[in-house]
C-alpha cells in the first residue's frame, strides 16, 4: 500500500462508530509503528478530533511517541492551531507530553516556528489548567513572541 493509500484509508476509517471500524483504524495505525516519517506523523495527527474515540487515539499517541523527536515536535506544532480549535483537550495532552519529555526540542522548534504556531502556543499557555498541569510550560513564553 502506498503512503497516499494508507493516508486515505486511515482518514476514511476515522469515524470509528463500530467495533469493525475501530479495529480497522487501529490496524492502520499499527502498520506505521516504528516507521513514523513526517508525512505519517502529520497524517496521524489529522485523526485527532473532539469526538469520542473509544480509546483509539491513545494508540496513535503511542505510535507518535516512537517517532524521532524532531519529527514528532514539528508535526504537533504544525497541527496545534487546528487542534486548539477542534480538539483542545488533545492539544493540551500532546503539547503537555512534549513539555514533559522533549522541552529542549520544543523550544528549539518554537524558536523557528511561524507566527500562527507561536500564537497557538500562547493560546495554550493562557489556559490556567494547562499551566497547572505542566508547570514547565511557562518557560515557553519567551519562545512565543
Amino acid at each position: 500500500m502506498s503512503p497516499d493509500e494508507w493516508r486515505e484509508q486511515l482518514l476514511d476509517s476515522g469515524a470509528r462508530e463500530t467495533p469493525e471500524q475501530e479495529a480497522r483504524f487501529l490496524r492502520l495505525v499499527e502498520v506505521m509503528a516504528g516507521s513514523v516519517t513526517p508525512f505519517v506523523a502529520r497524517t496521524l495527527l489529522a485523526t485527532f478530533r473532539a469526538a469520542p474515540d473509544v480509546g483509539t487515539q491513545e494508540r496513535v499517541c503511542s505510535v507518535l511517541a516512537g517517532a524521532p523527536v524532531d519529527t514528532r515536535v514539528t508535526a504537533i506544532l504544525e497541527e496545534l492551531p487546528r487542534l486548539n480549535g477542534e480538539a483542545p483537550e488533545w492539544a493540551e495532552t500532546l503539547m503537555g507530553d512534549l513539555v514533559e519529555h522533549d522541552l529542549l526540542a520544543l523550544k528549539r522548534h518554537l524558536h523557528l516556528a511561524d507566527a500562527d504556531t507561536r500564537l497557538a502556543v500562547r493560546v495554550l499557555l493562557s489556559r490556567k489548567r494547562f499551566c497547572e498541569m505542566y508547570p514547565k510550560a511557562k518557560s515557553l513564553q519567551a519562545y512565543c513572541h
